[in-house]
């Protein structure tokens, strides 16, 4: 969204329509789906991971999942430029 608003401001006029496209999605959704965002069965249940693993194992976790995805998003960058 913080790239609509910049382009917008910039000038773009394309970008007001997704702004309003954004707005009239927002401002619809509770009719649309009958619950406010973040509830409802749009969204699984909530999960506390230092209850499942631990504390130690929860900042493992977590620390193992962003170390991941770094490794990931480096190897797509490296596969890009080639």
């Amino acid at each position: 969204m913080v790239g609509i608003l910049w382009r917008s401001a910039e000038g773009y006029t394309r970008h007001f329509i997704a702004i309003l496209g954004t707005m009239v999605a927002a401002g619809l959704w509770v009719p649309i789906y009958g619950f406010k965002v973040g509830e409802g069965p749009l969204y699984g249940k909530a999960l506390f991971l230092p209850d499942m693993f631990g504390w130690g194992g929860a900042l493992m976790l977590t620390l193992v999942i962003l170390i991941f995805f770094y490794f990931f998003v480096t190897w797509l960058e490296i596969r890009k430029k080639t």
